[in-house]
């Protein structure tokens, strides 16, 4: 894989993120061939992400806590209802466990949203590579 389409790889998965939070911030563009397959770029994109870094999703501090969850869950219902999901006790939840686990949900949904776009992406990435590997032949 040539710079240029690593370059492509990672200005695509940079723009996919949420607030400093970004894809491209847990993919080394050395690995991009083992760690994404081009086949399906989607599941393989979250299969490393939960293998890497949603259970690190976390905001620290009661105020950032505070200030995130009034800004996208000011009522608290999103995100009780996320940590009960997942089977928090509710008496164990503090403001910093109920803004990580929104942030991390928001973050499952932003992919989500953006998986048609990740498969078209790499598939025509996928194709101009063989493009060009055919041109060089």
């Amino acid at each position: 894989m040539n710079e240029a389409i690593k370059n492509k790889i990672t200005k695509f998965l940079t723009g996919i993120g949420f607030g400093e939070w970004s894809v491209s911030d847990y993919f080394d563009p050395e690995n991009y061939e083992k760690d994404i397959d081009f086949e399906h770029p989607y599941d393989s994109i979250i299969g490393h992400l939960e293998d890497n870094t949603f259970d690190t999703v976390e905001i620290i501090g009661y105020d950032s806590a505070m200030a995130f969850l009034q800004e996208h869950d000011p009522s608290l219902t999103i995100s009780l209802e996320i940590a009960n999901d997942m089977g928090y006790d509710m008496s164990s939840v503090n403001s910093e466990i109920l803004a990580s686990i929104l942030k991390m949900n928001m973050i499952q949904n932003r992919l989500y949203d953006r998986a048609d776009d990740i498969n078209a992406f790499f598939n025509e990435l996928q194709e101009l590579m063989q493009t060009e590997n055919e041109e060089e032949e």
